[in-house]
């Protein structure tokens, strides 16, 4: 995002008038920046995701486990 805020005020028009190969370095860094921005954002909501599985794998083991504790209690 620091990144993406430099090149805010730096138009595609502006440059390509200056040089037609800056033009396409900067269309090649606005692309590498947004891919890397979506790329960051997907592991963070794959991260979330997986925690959020994680903690309904352990409440249902917590659950089976009381489950099991109070059949075996209730057998003796």
């Amino acid at each position: 995002m620091f990144l993406k805020k430099n090149l805010e005020g730096i138009t595609e028009e502006q440059v390509e008038e200056y040089s037609v190969v800056l033009c396409k370095i900067l269309k090649w860094v606005n692309m590498a920046i947004d891919l890397r921005c979506e790329d960051v954002v997907n592991r963070r909501d794959n991260l979330e995701y997986m925690k959020q599985d994680r903690n309904s794998a352990l409440n249902a083991e917590a659950a089976r486990t009381n489950k099991f504790e109070n059949a075996h209690n209730d057998a003796k």
